[in-house]
């Protein structure tokens, strides 16, 4: 006779969420990283924000079910009863392969921020050429190549 796996107890915070983004906004306050809790692939925050974004618009909860949220950051749907949770994501273990992930997004953070800032800056020269070619009556510029 095959014997049924337990799935593993994490302690509850009384943490109802109606979306999966909800409940990564909480969770993220615990830890950065999760493991998918089936498969076991890595997931950092920017990851896992972009999965629950397009989770919400495709698949929307229903009454009674709700995300739950553990002290330790792990994220499951429940269909109402906590005791019946079931685990999605499980807060990933310290090791390289976290750390590897973690310097990932990093980078990618300090990536998309420089762009920003670069766009930001190439708005304000426009917006500043605009205002100099109104005040002398001449056509504005073509806008700058990003």
């Amino acid at each position: 006779m095959e014997q049924k796996q337990e799935q593993p107890r994490y302690r509850l915070v009384t943490v109802h969420s109606p979306s999966l983004t909800h409940a990564l906004s909480i969770a993220m306050t615990r830890t950065a990283a999760w493991r998918d809790f089936e498969n076991g692939d890595a997931y950092s925050l920017k990851d896992l924000y972009e999965f629950a974004k397009r989770h919400d618009k495709e698949y929307p909860l229903e009454e009674p079910k709700y995300y739950i949220v553990s002290l330790e950051g792990a994220i499951g749907i429940s269909p109402g009863l906590e005791w019946l949770t079931t685990w999605m994501f499980v807060p990933m273990e310290p090791g390289e392969e976290r750390d590897r992930l973690m310097h990932q997004m990093q980078e990618a953070l300090q990536y998309e921020s420089a762009v920003r800032d670069n766009l930001e800056k190439k708005v304000l020269q426009a917006l500043k050429a605009e205002k100099e070619a109104t005040a002398k009556g001449t056509p504005p510029p073509p806008p700058p190549r990003l």
